[in-house]
C-alpha cells in the first residue's frame, strides 16, 4: 500500500516536471500537488479500511482521486 502512493507520488511528481520541461516551476508543482494529494490518498484509503473493503481497492480510488486532483489543477 505504502509502496503505491509512493509509486503515484513519483508519476504525478514526474508529470508535473514533464510538462513544465523540466524547469523549477514544475519542480515546486509536484512538490505542492504531492502534500494534499498524500493526504487525500491516505484518507480515502482510511475510509475504505473502516468500511473492510479490499485494501487494494482502496489504493486504487485513492490513486484515482490523487490524478484527479492533478488535473484538476
Amino acid at each position: 500500500m505504502v509502496i503505491l502512493l509512493y509509486m503515484g507520488m513519483v508519476a504525478l511528481f514526474s508529470f508535473a516536471v514533464l510538462v513544465n520541461n523540466m524547469s523549477w516551476g514544475g519542480v515546486a508543482f509536484g512538490i505542492m500537488l504531492s502534500v494534499p494529494g498524500f493526504v487525500i490518498v491516505y484518507l480515502t484509503s482510511l475510509v475504505f479500511a473502516m468500511l473492510r473493503w479490499n485494501r487494494h481497492m482502496a489504493g486504487a480510488v485513492g490513486l484515482l482521486g490523487y490524478t484527479a486532483l492533478s488535473i484538476w489543477y
